[in-house]
Parts: structure tokens; sequence; C-alpha cells
């Protein structure tokens, strides 16, 4: 199955693309990322699933309103987008900013998730680990050329073997086409900003999957732990050396930790 389209919501439209056979796979992007940044896991996903990838509100193809934005309200619009598309269950992966959206819409419609996979993420409030001040001062920055901007973020998703490869330069080139206007960045890190849902992260029932880079400036591997020990009976992976983009850099091993973890190592 192959399709795209727009989901026209309530006070949105949510641009999604499915592709693949099997039971269904949802994937939530992260802070100022859209559709793109599957591109290393679609095809391998796809292969054991009906895979649903999406644009946030504020990002790519979708609505970009104005703010303020909220995890809650997210996880309305990735619930809204299932009810268009009539998929009652799915698996749901979530990384970063996704991770939280994953995990509110875990703890607010269970009925709705199989397994749940939380990469690169947190329950925030106080519990959470944070980003040292200058990693928060650059995500957050504005100013300056767009080209030389992309590139000085990315250097905060990656390790420095792979930000050394000419992959970096490809990836400058397609955040470049993929434009979001500063209000709505600020919209979505602001609202990932106020997710505190650490005191409810031990209801989750749904088998669950947590992956880290150990080298994350963003969102420490600490936090994978801490989420894992609220958790009961999840996985927690951590990849030695990699960043906050674990699943981009060493997307192999972590497309089959994934596909292992949702079939139990049975392949569909």
């Amino acid at each position: 199955m192959n399709r795209c389209g727009t989901a026209a919501l309530k006070d949105v439209e949510i641009y999604y693309e499915m592709q693949g056979r099997g039971p269904y796979l949802t994937l939530v992007p992260g802070l100022g990322v859209g559709t793109w940044i599957w591109e290393r896991q679609l095809d391998a996903f796809a292969r054991h699933f009906t895979t649903v990838i999406f644009d946030n509100r504020g990002m790519g193809k979708s609505s970009k309103p104005p703010g303020p934005y909220r995890v809650s309200q997210m996880t309305g619009d990735l619930l809204g987008l299932l009810d268009f598309l009539g998929i009652g269950e799915t698996h749901l992966l979530g990384i970063s900013l996704g991770g939280f959206i994953a995990l509110e819409t875990a703890l607010s419609a269970p009925e709705r998730i199989n397994r749940l996979v939380l990469v690169s993420t947190a329950a925030g409030g106080a519990d959470q680990v944070p980003m040292a001040p200058e990693v928060l001062q650059l995500l957050l920055k504005t100013t300056g050329g767009r080209r030389e901007l992309i590139r000085e973020k990315l250097s905060l998703a990656f390790s420095e073997a792979f930000l050394s490869s000419p992959e970096i330069d490809r990836l400058v080139e397609v955040r470049l086409a993929d434009r979001q206007p500063s209000f709505a960045f600020t919209a979505q890190a602001a609202a990932g900003a106020a997710f505190d849902r650490s005191a409810d992260a031990a209801g989750v029932r749904q088998p669950t999957l947590i992956i880290a880079g150990s080298g994350d400036r963003v969102v420490p591997a600490r936090n994978a732990e801490i989420l894992a020990a609220k958790i009961s009976g999840s996985r927690c992976i951590i990849y030695p050396k990699l960043g906050h983009q674990c699943f981009y850099e060493d997307a192999a091993r972590f497309n089959a930790d994934v596909v292992e973890f949702l079939t139990d190592g049975r392949l569909i």
C-alpha cells in the first residue's frame, strides 16, 4: 500500500504518507523535522508493517497555525489522523518531541497503541536531565545565514565521525528545502519544554522499547534510563558514541532492533 494525502482535522491539516503491508506502525517526528527524517527507516519498516509517517502541525506540508502548541494538542492531531485513516490500533514510535507525543498518546489513548518505541526522549518534568545551557542556546538560535545555522544545529544531532562525512552536506540541502517558519519552530519547542508526564509514565502498560545514544547532547541518555525505571517491563538500549539522531546515524542497527522488538523476533 502506497498512499499520501492530507487529513483535514478540526483546526489543522496534517500531511501523511503510508507505505508497506502488515500491522500498522506510526512514526512521530521530532522538533523541526518532517517526513524526510525517516528516509533511512521507511523501506525497512514497510517490509513488515503498514508504516504511517506525517508532518506535525507547524512543519512540512501540514498546517502552520500560530502558537502556542501543546503536546496534548499534537497528540490530538495524531489521534485525529488515525481516525481519518481508519486505523484502530497501531504500534507507535516517536523521536525526541515525537517521543513526548508518543508517550502522551500511550497514556491518554492506551487502547489505540499496541507496542511503544521511545527514542532520544524523556518524560519531562523535574526528573528530566536537561541539556547544557550552550546546547539550548544553539538549539533555539534563529539568527545568521540559514545554511550556516542548519549546519550548526546538525552538530548537536550526530557524532563527530558522522559530522565529518559527506552525508552532512546532503542533509544541509534537505533541511534547506524543508522550510519551517521560526514562529512554528518556537511553538513546537515551547510545547516540548512544557511537557511533563514524569509522574504518570509508570502508567504505561504497552510493551515498550527505549533507545538513546550515549553521546546525545539534546536529550542526555540518562533520561532513557530514568524512563526505563518508570515503565515496568520496558527494555532500554543505549548506543555507544551516537548522538540525538542515533536512529539516522546507525539506521541498520536501529531498524533491526525495532523490527525485532515489534515482531518478537519473528519476521512477518
